[in-house]
């Protein structure tokens, strides 16, 4: 009973306009290190070479995986996605990403609190403490090129979903690559993760059957 109070609770939050406005312009840009604006910091070269070696595996069709552990969004997805039908994760992606092209300024596509964002492969890794690139068995290169990619570019234009209810009236990030998916060729795991809804998270597209990682940049350190 005290559970089901609090999920009605939640979801009654996500539709207050304090919400929606944090969401957009206020929870992105909290990080807990200032990683990012040192220059001289001795990561950066050893990750350039790394965002390479990622790209060199990289091709249309391809999912892509990412978490910033310094980011105030990611620790929030994580805690609420760490368990999703009662599995644990190969790891606790906070978003997902599709690829479409490669060597163009659009070579991902993302659903991000800019809404529908065409970005580079180095666009997305440079912002990510950890980048795993997945690819569906069942999602032949006919089917990537003939419905997937397409399909995803049809959603230009598309709102960010705030709310994170299923649909593709607004899109959240792992929706894209879901809706995308016309024939539902992924075996996703579609548990809830607010009430009884079915619905897709990062952690419920690295959990599916037929989800195969092909790189993980911290298998690169090993």
């Amino acid at each position: 009973m005290i559970k089901k109070l609090w999920y009605r609770l939640l979801f009654w939050l996500t539709g207050t306009r304090p919400y929606l406005w944090a969401m957009k312009h206020f929870f992105p840009y909290i990080r807990f290190s200032l990683y990012y604006a040192l220059p001289e910091n001795t990561e950066f070269p050893q990750w350039g070479a790394l965002e390479h070696r990622g790209f060199l595996r990289l091709k249309p069709g391809d999912l892509i995986f990412t978490i910033d552990n310094q980011k105030f969004s990611s620790k929030v997805i994580g805690s609420a996605t760490k368990e999703v039908g009662g599995k644990s994760p190969y790891f606790m992606p906070s978003h997902i990403a599709l690829c479409v092209e490669l060597d163009t300024e659009a070579e991902i596509l993302e659903m991000t609190h800019l809404d529908y964002t065409e970005s580079t492969w180095e666009d997305v890794v440079r912002q990510s403490t950890r980048t795993v690139i997945a690819r569906c068995s069942d999602w032949d290169q006919a089917y990537v090129n003939d419905v997937i990619i397409p399909t995803a570019k049809s959603f230009k234009g598309k709102k960010y979903d705030d709310r994170f209810q299923m649909g593709e009236d607004t899109l959240a990030c792992s929706e894209l690559p879901y809706f995308a998916d016309q024939e539902r060729r992924a075996k996703v795991n579609l548990a809830p993760v607010i009430g009884e809804t079915p619905y897709i998270t990062p952690v419920g597209w690295i959990l599916g059957e037929n989800i195969e990682i092909v790189w993980d940049s911290n298998l690169e350190f090993a």
